[in-house]
């Protein structure tokens, strides 16, 4: 179907005419969560408990997301139903005459949406060659969230973000801010940040100014754990994960390296247990379920098998 920018769809919050069916996909985690909980702003705030749905794929069903939208809504133009995690609802681990006849009814609801609900759904990655995947791309309005690719999409990132907090940077500031971060969308966002932060007041942000607060990182070095993930050299990531940790670098920068480097560098046969092992080490960090530093090094190890 179509597919919009992140603005567009804002746009379409902002106005109350919302589509019956997106796809929002990609592994910009933030900006994909960030926008999923703006289309709650388009039901009246009194209206939201009535008119607001939201669920995990991987603890829900097909047959009670198709509830959800079926329900007509309550004083209310529309209702919302998210759907966090999609990716583990079209994806079922284990196959069954249930399953099976769940993910039939859903190919009829992606062709025929309800005119009184948007059903959106929130998905890290989907295998493009499945029939699900190609009907979803064909009928839902898609927005895709790529993260930074190389450095030219890191500069663009950084314009992008300059523009909507209305600040400046000079070309060779993006450009020097790109290089230090390489292709971390985690540690893109935390630097930038701080930049605006030193920065603050200023009518231009300059070299100087990245410099004051990013500091210098050899591109390899930055990614040494997880390119020996990719070579399986297990004894070699845990040791520069140790010394990534007593450097105090952040836990989810980590995680979100090593989630590009699953998705982009591994084999296709070792990325199923990959994503598997890296929402469940994201889950017990952010639940506080087990020392950070054991969830890393476990994920680490199932990482390089």
């Amino acid at each position: 179907m179509s597919t919009p920018t992140p603005a567009d769809v804002r746009k379409q919050i902002k106005a109350g005419q919302t589509d019956p069916l997106y796809l929002l996909i990609g592994e910009d985690e933030e900006e994909k969560s960030n926008l999923a909980a703006e289309f709650q702003n388009a039901i009246e705030v009194d209206l939201r408990p009535f008119n607001v749905q939201r669920v995990y794929g991987d603890d829900t069903t097909i047959g009670a997301v198709l509830d959800a939208a079926r329900t007509f809504p309550m004083l209310s133009p529309r209702r919302m139903v998210i759907v966090l995690r999609a990716e583990h609802l079209l994806v079922p681990k284990r196959e069954s005459e249930t399953t099976k006849r769940e993910l039939d009814d859903f190919r009829a609801f992606v062709q025929a949406p309800e005119p009184h609900a948007s059903v959106v759904l929130v998905a890290s990655k989907l295998d493009g060659r499945t029939s699900m995947t190609k009907l979803l791309l064909k009928c839902a309005t898609v927005i895709e969230f790529e993260g930074i690719r190389d450095a030219n999409a890191a500069a663009g990132w950084i314009r992008d973000q300059a523009d909507r907090h209305h600040v400046k940077f000079d070309g060779a500031a993006v450009r020097l801010l790109a290089q230090r971060v390489g292709g971390d969308i985690v540690r893109m966002r935390a630097d930038f940040d701080r930049v605006l932060l030193y920065a603050s007041g200023q009518e231009q942000i300059g070299v100087d100014d990245v410099k004051a607060v990013v500091g210098d990182a050899d591109l390899q070095d930055d990614w040494a754990i997880a390119n020996y993930i990719v070579q399986r050299a297990t004894d070699k990531a845990l040791r520069e994960l140790a010394l990534a940790l007593d450097e105090n670098r952040a836990v989810f920068m980590i995680i979100g390296q090593l989630r590009y480097i699953v998705e982009a560098k591994l084999d296709s046969s070792r990325i199923p247990i990959a994503v598997e092992a890296l929402y469940r080490t994201d889950r017990d960090l952010k639940t506080s379920a087990g020392d950070p530093r054991v969830l890393l090094e476990r994920l680490v190890i199932e990482l390089c098998q």
